[in-house]
């Protein structure tokens, strides 16, 4: 009986959510500025009703709107750094969190999860270069703020990140293929 429960308080939950709308791209990935490594280059998989394009932006109903950028290659500078013993590849993404909302806003509640061929992207934290936890300050209406997040790659394969905010609203998937 209580898995049940869960499942109808989370189906609650999340028919309780505003539903993203995107709008268009506006880095698209072309070019040596895709590439991701040598051997590899990043092509855009077709959008479906499912998957955006890097690039495009996620806006919520009431303003607040996420922007996940194309990957580019990274390396992790530290040797203490928190790195994904399944990869060879690893890339980052720029986030860009700006709250059209009338209130300030927690970048802290946005969740960014992504796969790699048929696995989980585990993500890497490295503060040598700059890479660690979503910024939890909040920000205040018409401003935003921007961070990386890497995560480790299998190259040859689809890429996606998953975007979250909270608990009651439905996100996107960005999408390509390394």
């Amino acid at each position: 009986m209580k898995p049940l429960v869960a499942l109808v308080l989370v189906t609650a939950l999340s028919a309780c959510g505003s539903a993203p709308v995107a709008t268009p791209p506006q880095q698209a990935p072309t070019g040596s500025a895709g590439k991701v490594a040598s051997s590899a280059s990043l092509t855009s998989a077709a959008p479906s009703a499912l998957t955006k394009q890097f690039g495009s932006t996620f806006t919520w109903d009431d303003g607040l709107a996420v922007t996940v950028s194309a990957p580019t290659p990274f390396k992790p500078k530290s040797d203490v750094s928190y790195q994904d013993k399944d990869s060879k590849a690893f890339v980052v993404v720029e986030v860009t969190f700006k709250n059209g909302a009338t209130e300030p806003m927690s970048p802290g509640m946005l969740s960014l999860r992504g796969t790699t061929g048929s696995r989980e992207a585990k993500r890497i934290f490295d503060s040598a270069s700059g890479l660690e936890l979503e910024p939890s300050a909040k920000v205040l209406p018409g401003r935003e703020v921007k961070w990386k997040v890497a995560f480790g790659v299998d190259l040859g394969q689809p890429f996606t990140v998953q975007i979250d905010y909270g608990f009651d609203r439905k996100g996107g998937i960005y999408e390509a293929s390394l």
